[in-house]
């Protein structure tokens, strides 16, 4: 009788035992498949009645999108603001010290690959040397962030910096372009770091 040597379900051969395998052996192959399942489940101790095979089939898809960024990107470099329009930096340089994956290579624009629901982050750090307004936030396929995650900051003197931020979940759909916008009203900003991290959650 062919037995397979098997630790995990995995490990099991489909097409054991054969028609011409002896009956007496069969034993053997009950046992097996027992300590494959003991081992393969071994924290189980009771009923799992309470997940449905639903949940059971998109829950590592859910816990890796909650621990993982999907998509991150870090700028650092020199940007002079002057525009009294929303648009997208545009003489940025990647930040290899950021610590995290980059999974995209635009200037402060990604495209999500999966519908799903994202926890998304702008940050940055801004020079002022004026009174006037400075705004930033999130544009979702070309439209203007304005009543969109928009935040505004007036501040007056000379050199400070300033560090914004904001977050929020977005229901994405693929193919969904996000992108970090900025403008000011009338002068003249300089912004020295740009932070863009969207995390999947569900």
């Amino acid at each position: 009788m062919a037995l397979e040597i098997a630790t995990h379900i995995a490990d099991l051969v489909a097409t054991n035992p054969t028609a011409t395998d002896n009956v007496s052996q069969g034993d053997d192959h009950i046992r097996l498949v027992k300590s494959t399942l003991q081992a393969t489940f071994n924290s189980f101790v009771g009923a799992t009645t309470t997940i449905t095979e639903a949940q059971l089939t998109t829950l590592g898809t859910l816990v890796a999108g909650m621990f993982a960024p999907t998509y991150h990107s870090s700028y650092k470099a020199t940007e002079v603001v002057t525009r009294s329009t929303f648009s997208t930096p545009g003489t940025w340089a990647e930040d290899a010290t950021a610590g995290m994956t980059s999974y995209n290579a635009g200037l402060g624009l990604l495209t999500i690959a999966t519908t799903g629901v994202y926890l998304v982050r702008l940050g940055m750090n801004i020079d002022f040397n004026f009174t006037d307004t400075f705004s930033f936030g999130l544009s979702i396929n070309g439209a203007d962030p304005a009543g969109r995650w928009l935040q505004a900051h007036a501040l007056s003197g000379s050199a400070e910096l300033a560090t914004f931020s904001m977050q929020g979940l977005y229901s994405a759909t693929a193919a969904d372009t996000l992108e970090f916008q900025t403008k000011v009203v009338t002068q003249t900003a300089t912004v020295d770091h740009m932070e863009l991290s969207v995390i999947r959650v569900a």
